[in-house]
């Protein structure tokens, strides 16, 4: 998982819906609609992500 271009965390799980991961000690909870990751938790506040490909020729 990246965030601001930095990889925070290698173990996540997805179930074709639902991703889910650990940051900082929190679980953190989306859910994949329409081409959109839906935050569900922490729930403070809901954001939305999109699901972009990492392009592996960068350097």
């Amino acid at each position: 998982m990246y965030h601001q271009n930095r990889l925070v965390t290698t173990t996540y799980e997805w179930d074709g819906q639902t991703l889910s991961y650990r940051l900082g000690g929190e679980l953190y909870s989306c859910i994949y609609v329409k081409n959109t990751f839906i935050r569900q938790q922490p729930a403070h506040y809901i954001s939305t992500f999109l699901r972009t490909p990492l392009s592996l020729n960068q350097f």
